[in-house]
């Protein structure tokens, strides 16, 4: 899963670039995304909790299948089957893992 939170510095790091092309293109990104700059210990930017950009993507069918398929899967396939129907198919974690039971 993608990261919602990293440190300028760590972002630099990663990105072969220095802090300041950093913060100038998070001021960019801001005007596309919400983004929140933190400052601090354990400062950092991060992607508000309420933005998924991959959420409802699947079709109702796709997430019944999804469902239905994970019913007989091993526990490792259970596991990718339950993060992609969180991640891709509008339903939150807890939800998600309120699935399991069924």
């Amino acid at each position: 899963m993608a990261r919602r939170i990293a440190s300028e510095k760590k972002l630099a790091l990663e990105l072969s670039v220095n802090e300041r092309t950093i913060r100038r293109d998070i001021v960019i990104l801001m005007t596309e995304y919400p983004l929140i700059s933190k400052m601090g210990r354990n400062g950092g930017v991060q992607i508000a909790d309420w933005y998924h950009p991959h959420r409802n993507i699947l079709t109702k069918n796709q997430r019944k299948v999804l469902i239905e398929l994970a019913k007989t899967a091993s526990e490792m396939q259970r596991r990718v089957l339950y993060e992609i129907l969180s991640e891709y198919g509008a339903f939150p974690p807890e939800v998600v893992a309120g699935l399991k039971e069924e």
